[in-house]
């Protein structure tokens, strides 16, 4: 009973309630969190433009049993997510957990800079240099879709990108021809929306939401996994939010090939980009785009519905994600079912 006086209470002194919701459901969070570290899958895609570029792809079966009414998470949409830049599977681990436990399916792809800098080709550092935007960074993550698709014949996929991972999936879906697999997007505090002056700033200065939701982001504080000396495998022992600053702050003070990637990346998404305008779904769905009101990292805000979006707008900043996930994820989940019926 001491352990639950550490979970966060509401102005009236009571037991939060999704804390008494996240007691509940521990077992699968157990579950979820034993996937993270079992299922992780090394992903390889060799072109003659970017040689051999890998990363880790983190598969996660939802353990939630349907409510009465509800279909198996086994017959919707795969959620494939890319979160923001810098973050691996460990800086996902919320997001990830709370698809999951809102009954979804999900596989987690890592930036292949945020994974081992040996597994990046000179050609690839090269591609995203000169590329416009982060079109190299879509023409890998377009093939590990494809790669998953192979693997689930016949499923729908949905992508779900956070900040610098919604202007990826914006860049693929700006290609016609890849566009017209997807069943359904949701871009979450999407980066490159607007311009930014100064950007690391304000990332900076949202960063003090850390301090007053550490609480809450101990609840997916999962203390396993294992890496070797070679980081043959994501490294999440440490727990959460450990283990998210750990994985941004190796990009944000790397060298070399991730330090060169990088500076590139930062450069894009400060700036109004126009794969958001291009972007589109098969059928003509429409995509949710899903904006914090406090995100001054991004702004998103500012930038005016798409005709092929339904831009949504919420209280909150640009770490919910990563530490008040419970918020986003249904939040979500309510205006994607309003948008696909699912």
């Amino acid at each position: 009973m001491e352990e639950l006086r550490s979970l966060p209470k509401d102005k009236n002194g009571e037991w939060d309630k999704k804390s008494e919701e996240i007691i509940r459901n521990i077992a699968s969070l157990d579950i979820i969190g034993y996937q993270l570290v079992t299922n992780q899958h090394k992903i390889n895609v060799t072109s003659a433009e970017s040689r051999s570029v890998s990363s880790i792809v983190t598969i996660i079966k939802s353990p939630v049993e349907p409510k009465e009414g509800e279909i198996p998470s086994s017959e919707k949409p795969l959620a494939i997510v890319v979160t923001g830049y810098g973050n691996d599977t460990r800086g996902g681990v919320p997001l990830i957990a709370e698809i999951a436990l809102n009954g979804q399916d999900v596989d987690h792809i890592s930036y292949p800079d945020s994974y081992n800098e040996t597994e990046i080709s000179p050609e690839f550092v090269k591609l995203v240099e000169n590329s416009q935007g982060l079109i190299a960074h879509a023409e890998y993550f377009k093939a590990v879709v494809r790669e998953i698709m192979r693997k689930n014949q016949g499923r729908k996929i949905e992508l779900w990108g956070q900040s610098t991972g919604c202007l990826v999936w914006a860049t693929a879906l700006s290609d016609p021809e890849f566009s017209k697999l997807i069943d359904g997007a949701v871009l979450i505090h999407p980066a490159g929306t607007a311009d930014v002056a100064n950007q690391k700033l304000e990332f900076v200065k949202e960063g003090g939401n850390v301090a007053t939701s550490l609480p809450r982001a101990g609840l997916y504080a999962f203390v396993i996994g294992a890496q070797d000396s070679k980081r043959s495998s994501i490294d999440i022992r440490n727990g959460y939010p450990f283990m998210l600053v750990q994985s941004v702050a190796e990009n944000a003070f790397a060298s070399g090939k991730r330090g060169k990637i990088w500076k590139k990346v930062m450069a894009e998404t400060r700036h109004r980009q126009t794969a958001y305008d291009t972007m589109s779904l098969k059928d003509g769905k429409k995509i949710l785009r899903i904006n914090a009101n406090r995100d001054s990292t991004t702004m998103s805000i500012t930038r005016p519905e798409g005709r092929n979006e339904i831009s949504k707008n919420y209280d909150g900043t640009h770490t919910d994600t990563n530490l008040r996930p419970d918020i986003v994820v249904p939040l979500a989940m309510k205006w994607k079912k309003e948008i696909y019926g699912i």
